[in-house]
């Protein structure tokens, strides 16, 4: 039995453990940079190399897997997109140095492009993004430069609320869930 378009899902099936959850979830992941995609899978295993965290395409484009985060209105949780960004080989060669070294908490922000098409955005592939840890345990924080283009401040409006700022109404309760909800679906339906 399917469920109904206009009701909320009561759970997902989880794509990296299996297991179902109940509730939405508050973060998507894409498993590889958008350029990776697009070699032949015939070809991918003498063209470059793909891990949970790097990406390697002709040795000559690198990537690192981070997080969005997005913050929820009136809450302290976020709604995290995982993405990838491409960085220089000068940049990525650091990265991976200091990657389980408590110092690169201490390094500056690395610039690069945003790597992946977000569902329900306008075209965010190849977006400038800075990419920087927070804690040597935790995947990577992407965030816009300085100077965001249109399409970057475009994305940013997209916030999520959580309850209602007038408790009168709950039209932006379902507000949050609708873009939840349809930032789910137009990713799933997008690999």
């Amino acid at each position: 039995m399917t469920q109904s378009p206009t009701r909320p899902p009561k759970g997902y099936n989880c794509g990296i453990c299996g297991e179902y959850h109940s509730g939405l979830p508050l973060d998507v992941a894409f498993k590889a940079p958008f350029h990776w995609e697009q070699i032949p899978e015939s070809e991918r295993s003498s063209r470059g190399e793909l891990t949970p965290d790097f990406c390697r395409i002709d040795d000559r484009d690198f990537f690192v897997r981070g997080l969005i985060p997005i913050p929820i209105l009136e809450s302290d949780q976020f709604f995290m997109w995982g993405v990838w960004t491409s960085l220089s080989h000068k940049n990525i060669s650091r990265f991976i140095e200091l990657w389980h070294d408590v110092k690169i908490v201490d390094e500056p922000p690395y610039f690069g492009w945003l790597a992946n098409k977000l569902p329900g955005y306008p075209d965010t592939l190849n977006l400038k993004t800075n990419v920087q840890s927070k804690n040597v345990k935790w995947r990577p924080y992407h965030a816009g430069t300085n100077r965001p283009s249109p399409r970057l401040r475009t994305a940013k409006r997209h916030h999520v609320r959580t309850r209602p700022a007038n408790c009168g109404s709950d039209r932006a309760s379902r507000k949050n869930l609708k873009f939840v909800r349809a930032a789910f679906h137009m990713f799933y339906r997008s690999i």
